[in-house]
């Protein structure tokens, strides 16, 4: 009987982690299967392959959801980092994907119609990603928004973002057999730190430093990643002529105590931060796109 209820116990625990590696393994062809699906439409929806690989799986999600189609993109490319840190006093960049005495800041502005079909309006997304190959002394709370011309207002309910973090192993003679670099965070959120009708909206996220990972100890980073996503949108007058809108984006690290706000101005456009003193400003990003009065 023993050796029977063992051989039991045996095939139950052979059946259960055949399941669960089942299971793991269609969890993960799902979420490929899903991805390629996204990048298959982009393709055909006329996105650049450059920036297909920049938007992540939540921002690809939705323009498949809703069956929106390219209008336009800028790649701004700049150097952000710490003013009031003297040189001397920085942490080691270990394995910094990029030398800081070069360009650092990678910022891309898109525009995507989406299809509303006859409602009369003229529907946009628009999507912010950054990536900052920095290791800053200072880890708050950052901000960065987005503003845009004429009259746009923003769906305030779809607004989300993220954030993530890479880093170094702090200690790979004692953890040999964990990975080199790693990637903390990503997950999406929802909502937004400031919106102004018409004009503009903008996120706050919180830089981390460093992160732990289990069995293999600390991690210290030195990039960092984000995103920003809205819908706006905006009656047509369905005369088929042309128009063109702008946008622009702005990304704010803060250093010193003073926590600004984010405002916005249709006129430029603009974004800017109130105790503008305690903040390191990116590069502006603008874009500006061309759409028509009509239905789509």
């Amino acid at each position: 009987m023993t050796l029977k209820h063992s051989s039991l116990k045996k095939s139950i625990l052979s059946v259960s982690l055949a399941l669960a590696v089942s299971i793991s393994g269609s969890t993960v062809f799902a979420a490929e299967s899903s991805l390629s699906k996204y990048d298959s439409y982009m393709m055909k929806a006329g996105y650049p392959e450059e920036l297909i690989q920049v938007l992540n799986e939540e921002q690809k999600a939705e323009i498949f959801e809703l069956k929106a189609v390219y209008a336009g993109h800028k790649k701004v490319t700049g150097k952000l980092i710490e003013a009031n840190v003297p040189n001397n006093s920085k942490k080691p960049a270990q394995t910094s994907p990029e030398p800081q005495s070069l360009s650092n800041f990678n910022q891309y502005i898109t525009s995507s119609r989406v299809s509303v079909g006859g409602t009369g309006f003229a529907e946009f997304i628009l999507s912010y990603n950054w990536n900052w190959a920095y290791d800053p002394i200072f880890t708050a709370e950052d901000k960065f928004g987005l503003a845009w011309t004429d009259d746009f207002d923003a769906i305030s309910s779809s607004a989300r973002y993220g954030y993530s973090s890479e880093g170094w192993q702090e200690r790979p003679i004692t953890y040999p057999n964990c990975q080199g670099r790693l990637t903390s965070g990503g997950s999406t959120q929802y909502g937004y730190d400031a919106y102004s009708p018409g004009m503009g909206i903008g996120w706050a996220v919180n830089l981390i430093s460093g992160f732990s990972a289990p069995g293999c100890g600390n991690y210290t980073t030195d990039k960092h990643s984000g995103w920003g996503q809205v819908q706006i949108r905006k009656a047509h007058n369905n005369s088929g002529n042309a128009d063109s809108t702008s946008a622009k984006a702005t990304y704010f690290h803060r250093e010193l105590s003073s926590e600004g706000e984010l405002q916005f101005s249709k006129t430029g456009p603009a974004v800017t931060i109130t105790n503008k003193w305690s903040y390191d400003a990116s590069p502006d990003a603008g874009h500006n796109w061309t759409w028509y009065h009509v239905n789509f």
